[in-house]
C-alpha cells in the first residue's frame, strides 16, 4: 500500500458533504500509456501492467 493510499482514502474533500469520502485505491497510481506513444517508442517503452 502507497502513501497516495494511506493518505487519501476516506478523505473529506468538501467539508460541507462529510458523509462524502474519497475512495482511493492502489490500482489509481498507474494510468494505461497510450498506444500511439507504445508504438513510437518501440521496444523501449511497455504497457503499465494491467492495462
Amino acid at each position: 500500500m502507497g502513501i497516495p493510499t494511506q493518505k487519501l482514502n476516506g478523505f473529506v474533500a468538501n467539508p460541507l458533504a462529510p458523509n462524502i469520502k474519497l475512495k482511493y485505491e492502489d490500482k489509481y497510481q498507474r494510468w494505461p500509456i497510450p498506444q500511439t506513444e507504445i508504438d513510437r517508442n518501440t521496444p523501449a517503452l511497455k504497457q503499465n501492467p494491467d492495462y
